[in-house]
């Protein structure tokens, strides 16, 4: 229905209309925001701590209203924030304000007017706020239709019998114990409370999705008294990966989905958790209660569909999309599943070498991000500046030149403000990069107009290959992403010829 409202632009008179008539239904202040923002969470708490109501439109999945919102505002960072119709600025603009006690001023000034698509994605935002049952409805009816597209077998149904059976106490437990047939015909009619013959049916069932396996993988299937063979449920197979491979614990055996499908749905949900892990104030993680999660338990099991994905159906906005959604769920897992690093030493360690396999073959986040996304280019530590795939390496042909140096601002984003669409599709990437980039230029690059100094992070330093093969040309390129004061001062600057570049100190602190 968003979507439906955000594409109304130019709107109708009868669209202008109905919006005017319904001018009481908006909440004080709005956010314009997306799910795991830090400055998203930080400004709606400081909109709560001072008693203002808000309706909260998430941005995330709608590139209509991500133009719309850029295009009335001029940032394509979020969060965005409009009080009594006028516009705000983001989560610093907003505190900012609120700190120098400009509230009153801003709720008893005159009313503005939202542009009509903002305004009509706001009025679902709350209409969906104050009736969750039909929200919860329309979810369900989404999961529905992508359920509909998985493989035939009842997997819904199967698999909580399955992790039934293995944390029950009627079964032999670890990695590569095995059983009876009549063992599990007898545990599964104890469990379900049904007779031998319906047990026998389930088992078959388990047998045909996959979850249950012969030992020596044979095509047996149970006999009628469920004796004279021996299984394991497929959670205990012995360890196909070594301990490195997180997403390796058990080898994925059912068919595949298309490789971005999978991709779109392991970074949604990755993000859905970091959202729920993410502090009120948007400043820490706690990775800690993520790893216990249930929904965290769920993503690092369907991370083993990574292995069988087809890499080569794929084309080149299709790889980039794919491999950056992999790459941004990937460290928020080795975080999750190993602890935050202690130092940077330990960090380096763990990124070169903790794996996925994808498609058959293993990938560290360095060689997702070196190797397949700069195109196959030197890691910035690199010693005689060897590449990451070699001239036999079959991950070479995965690769992805010319190197992107967007790409840098999408990889786990570290940039002051968020960008406002966090998965990447091939429909929306070249939207979304651009809007990453012009994130972290608003954030991170610093202008000292009087004294000729511009302050750059680290990133154009270790990956300076990547902006452009001279500092002018590097500055010019970052210019093309500011909004428009801090443009004209970068090109001032660098056509006067009289300026200095400094790197600030790269944080390498988790957000814990």
């Amino acid at each position: 229905r968003r979507k439906a409202a955000a594409a109304a632009a130019p709107a109708t008179a009868a669209d202008a209309a109905a919006a005017t008539s319904m001018s009481g239904a908006l909440p004080p202040a709005v956010v314009f925001g997306t799910s795991a923002c830090p400055y998203c969470k930080r400004a709606k708490a400081a909109l709560r701590e001072r008693g203002l109501a808000f309706a909260d439109v998430n941005v995330g999945d709608d590139a209509a209203l991500v133009k719309a919102l850029h295009e009335a505002t001029g940032r394509r960072t979020v969060p965005q924030i409009y009080i009594k119709g006028n516009y705000v600025g983001g989560s610093d603009d907003l505190v900012a304000k609120l700190e120098a006690g400009e509230l009153e001023a801003l709720l008893s000034g005159a009313e503005g007017e939202l542009p009509l698509t903002l305004r009509a994605a706001a009025l679902v935002a709350v209409q969906e706020a104050n009736n969750p049952r039909e929200a919860a409805k329309v979810k369900a009816e989404r999961a529905r239709a992508e359920a509909e597209a998985r493989p035939a077998h009842d997997y819904a149904k199967l698999e909580p019998l399955a992790e039934a059976l293995r944390d029950g106490k009627a079964l032999p437990k670890g990695e590569g114990r095995t059983f009876s047939g009549k063992a599990l015909v007898s545990a599964i009619a104890k469990r379900e409370g049904c007779d031998r013959g319906l047990a026998l049916l389930l088992a078959r069932q388990l047998q045909a999705a996959r979850l249950l396996h012969h030992e020596t993988f044979s095509d047996t299937v149970l006999d009628k008294s469920g004796q004279g063979f021996y299984y394991r449920l497929h959670v205990d197979e012995p360890r196909p990966y070594g301990a490195n491979v997180l997403n390796g614990g058990v080898k994925w055996t059912r068919p595949a989905r298309p490789a971005a499908a999978v991709a779109e749905e392991l970074r949604r949900s990755i993000v859905a958790m970091y959202d729920e892990a993410l502090s009120e104030g948007g400043r820490k993680v706690d990775y800690a209660a993520l790893r216990k999660s249930q929904a965290y338990r769920d993503y690092v099991h369907a991370s083993a569909e990574l292995q069988a994905v087809d890499l080569f159906a794929l084309d080149a906005k299709e790889r980039k999309a794919f491999f950056i959604n992999v790459y941004n769920a990937m460290i928020v897992h080795i975080i999750a599943a190993k602890g935050e690093p202690g130092n940077l030493l330990v960090r380096l360690r763990m990124f070169s070498s903790t794996q996925y396999c994808i498609g058959g073959e293993l990938y560290t986040p360095d060689e997702i991000e070196n190797g397949v996304l700069r195109g196959n280019r030197p890691v910035a530590t690199a010693v005689f500046g060897r590449r990451p795939f070699g001239s036999s390496d079959p991950r070479r042909l995965i690769s992805c030149p010319p190197a992107d140096p967007r790409i840098h601002f999408a990889l786990v984003c570290g940039a002051k403000s968020c960008p406002p669409i966090r998965v990447y599709t091939p429909d929306n990437i070249d939207e979304a990069l651009d809007a990453a980039t012009a994130a972290h230029v608003d954030g991170e690059v610093e202008v000292d107009e009087a004294r000729g100094i511009i302050t750059l992070s680290k990133l154009l330093a270790w990956y300076a290959v990547d902006f452009g093969d001279k500092e002018a040309d590097r500055l010019l390129w970052l210019a093309g992403f500011a909004d428009e004061a801090k443009r004209t001062q970068l090109k001032q600057l660098v056509e006067g010829g009289k300026f200095k570049v400094k790197f600030a100190t790269y944080n390498w602190d988790v957000n814990k």
